[in-house]
C-alpha cells in the first residue's frame, strides 16, 4: 500500500513538473514554446533561435514559458496585436506566476516588445478583456556574445608588448648616449677651468710676492 502511494507521488510530481517550468500550480498549464534555430535569407549560418506564433485565445488569460535560454544570449519577445477591438496585457514571469519581471500594455492594432536577459526558462502570460482575440507571439534568443579578452599570449598582445619593450630599450640607450656627452662635456669644461685656475693662482701670487733682487 505504502509503494503504491509513493509510485502515484512520484508520477504526479514528473506530471506536474513537465507540465510547467515554476512553482507547481495545478490550475496553470502552459503551453511550450519551442523555439527553432533561425537563418537569415541567403545564409547557411544560423542566427539564434526564433518562434512566431499566431494565436487566437479562447480564454481571459493564456500562459506559455519558453526553454533553453542562456544568460550569454538577448532574449526579446514581441507581442503584436492583430484585432480592433480587444486590449492585451502581457506579463513575463521568472521562477513562478507570482513575481512579474516585464510587462506591458497592447492596445487594439498596436505592439510591444521588450529585450531582456535570463537563464534556463522563463513564463509568458497574456490577458485580454474580450474574447476571441488574434495576436502575433514572436520569442527570439540570440547567438551567444563572445568574450574573447585580449591576453599576454595572443599575438596582437605579444607584438605590441615586443615594439613597447624595443621602443624602451632604444629609448634607454639614448639617456646613457645623452648622459656620456653630458660627463664628457662637463670634464673638458672643467679641465680647461682648471687650467684658467691655476695661472690666475700664479698671477696672484707674483703680484702678492714680488721676487727679491740679489746684491
Amino acid at each position: 500500500m505504502k509503494k503504491t502511494l509513493l509510485t502515484n507521488l512520484l508520477l504526479l510530481i514528473l506530471v506536474a513538473t513537465n507540465a510547467q517550468p515554476f512553482t507547481l500550480n495545478p490550475s496553470i498549464e502552459p503551453k511550450e514554446i519551442k523555439l527553432e534555430e533561425h537563418f537569415p535569407k541567403g545564409s547557411s549560418k544560423a542566427d539564434g533561435r526564433i518562434k512566431i506564433s499566431a494565436i487566437t485565445q479562447q480564454a481571459d488569460t493564456a500562459y506559455f514559458f519558453a526553454g533553453g535560454i542562456s544568460m550569454y544570449a538577448p532574449t526579446h519577445v514581441l507581442l503584436s496585436n492583430e484585432g480592433d477591438s480587444a486590449n492585451l496585457q502581457i506579463d513575463l514571469f521568472k521562477e513562478n506566476w507570482i513575481d512579474v519581471m516585464k510587462k506591458g500594455e497592447v492596445k487594439a492594432g498596436s505592439s510591444w516588445d521588450k529585450s531582456f536577459k535570463t537563464e534556463g526558462d522563463f513564463g509568458i502570460r497574456i490577458a485580454t478583456n474580450k474574447v476571441p482575440c488574434n495576436y502575433i507571439l514572436t520569442v527570439f534568443s540570440g547567438n551567444e556574445l563572445n568574450f574573447d579578452l585580449p591576453t599576454a599570449f595572443t599575438n596582437k598582445a605579444v607584438e605590441k608588448n615586443s615594439i613597447g619593450i624595443s621602443k624602451w630599450i632604444t629609448n634607454k640607450w639614448i639617456i646613457i648616449a645623452a648622459s656620456i656627452l653630458l660627463l664628457l662635456f662637463l670634464f673638458l669644461k672643467f679641465k680647461k677651468m682648471r687650467k684658467k685656475i691655476t695661472t690666475l693662482l700664479i698671477i696672484l701670487y707674483a703680484c702678492t710676492f714680488p721676487a727679491s733682487s740679489i746684491a
